[in-house]
Order: structure tokens, then C-alpha cells, then sequence
């Protein structure tokens, strides 16, 4: 059996990033990435926030953390970065 798709992701994520403590800054950040992700990765994200609330301050972190390595063009960053998420999913 495959993995139910909200066919209202975006919008439901959409929602609870607004209305979550982040800061403006990050918000836009996760306006951003909604935008351009697909309601099936909005999904899987929502879900997985849903039922760890600590998963938003990660993803958060690590969304923006990303941005400024797209920037600086940092290979080695990003590396450091898909590293630091394995570890925190296999801690889950």
C-alpha cells in the first residue's frame, strides 16, 4: 500500500507555519520552499511535523542553513548538512 497524499498539503503546512512561534525571516524561508516543493513532499513534511514537533525547529534550521550555502556555493556545507539530517532521522 503507498503513502496517502493530502491533496491540501501545501496549504494545511502553509498554515501551520504561520501560525507557528517562527520568526518572520523563517517563515518567508518556508514560503519559499512551499511554493516550489510537490504536495507529496509537502505531505510527508506535514505528517512527520505533526507527530514531532521538534521536526519544525530542524527543518527550519536546516532550511536556511541550506540557503546560505546554495549561496556561498560551500560543497563541503552541504555535505555537512545531509549528513547532520541522516543523523537526526536515524535518531527518530
Amino acid at each position: 500500500m503507498g503513502i496517502s497524499i493530502d491533496k491540501n498539503a501545501k496549504k494545511q503546512l502553509k498554515d501551520l507555519v504561520l501560525n507557528s512561534t517562527l520568526k518572520d525571516i523563517e517563515k518567508k524561508y518556508w514560503g519559499a520552499f512551499i511554493r516550489i516543493t510537490t504536495e507529496k513532499d509537502a505531505s510527508l513534511i506535514l505528517e512527520t511535523i505533526q507527530e514531532d514537533s521538534t521536526v519544525l525547529s530542524f527543518l527550519t534550521k536546516n532550511l536556511e542553513t541550506k540557503l546560505k550555502t546554495l549561496n556561498s556555493k560551500n560543497k563541503d556545507g552541504w555535505k555537512n548538512i545531509v549528513k547532520e539530517e541522516k543523523k537526526f532521522i536515524e535518531s527518530k
